[in-house]
């Protein structure tokens, strides 16, 4: 008996949509050349195919740098998928936080924005690249802040027992990016909320948080300095420390928090 051969299927490809985040916490676009062959014209992330051998967070840092000139730090894990119809092909959406460089535009670009939440909309984009743009921005964006005072020590507030979420944990001052507001006004604007102290918050976030619990939130941890004011506190919280690297584990934080004052002490000389 004569055994037929399989047909020889197509292996599904995979490409990289990279959503490059900046201090105002808005993304960049590339608006494609009209002399491209697919979707000239239209407005597109940094982004490509998959090489041979190549990891999806490798891809996605190379397909950064080519299309933009950025260097970035591309989160571990994408956040969407966009399965392309025509095509065998997956296109993972990855969140990237920008760390230095000058935009630079390859031969498939011609022009660049950076939009926001109420931005966006009113442009045209090639349909995957509309699809994880409209993912990402249903994520909300929080924002938290380490504040240092002269002796080196950062401020924890302690979060009520009353309150529905994390009670008696300890926090920092901080909370979600209201509509229209970019990173940092929020941040200071939280800190006048929570704190009633004057600070100076550096123009970059240090790190982002997501949370595993909610993949629609993301917290930006901003690191700022006491200017002067006494503190008060709001309803939110019932107490504050001024701690020091050697007393940080020593305390029950919040989940955001947790993971954000790990980072800031492994990062911290």
């Amino acid at each position: 008996m004569k055994i037929k051969p399989l047909p020889n299927k197509k292996q599904m490809e995979k490409g990289v949509n990279i959503t490059i985040i900046n201090n105002q916490g808005k993304i960049l676009i590339l608006k494609r050349s009209f002399s491209e062959h697919s979707f000239p014209g239209l407005w597109d992330l940094p982004g490509g195919k998959v090489k041979n051998a190549e990891t999806l967070q490798r891809a996605a840092k190379r397909e950064a740098k080519e299309e933009s000139g950025l260097s970035v730090k591309i989160e571990q894990n994408y956040f969407y998928i966009y399965h392309c119809k025509d095509r065998k092909l997956n296109i993972h959406g990855f969140k990237a936080k920008l760390i230095n460089g000058d935009i630079t535009l390859s031969e498939e670009h011609t022009e660049l924005r950076w939009v926001s939440r109420d931005e966006w909309r009113g442009l045209k984009y090639t349909p995957s690249v509309r699809a994880t743009i409209r993912e990402f921005f249903k994520i909300k964006k929080a924002v938290d802040v380490v504040i240092l005072n002269s002796k080196n020590q950062i401020l924890i507030l302690k979060r009520s027992p009353v309150e529905s979420r994390y009670p008696s944990l300890w926090d920092f001052p901080g909370g979600g990016v209201r509509e229209g507001e970019d990173l940092k006004e929020a941040a200071e604007r939280e800190i006048k909320e929570e704190a009633g102290i004057k600070v100076k918050i550096n123009d970059k976030y240090f790190y982002i948080f997501s949370c595993k619990s909610d993949p629609k939130i993301e917290i930006f941890a901003f690191k700022g300095y006491l200017v002067g004011g006494e503190i008060v506190l709001s309803q939110e919280h019932t107490e504050f420390k001024w701690i020091s690297k050697a007393e940080y584990k020593n305390f029950e934080y919040t989940p955001g928090v947790a993971s954000i004052i790990n980072e800031f002490f492994k990062n911290k000389n």
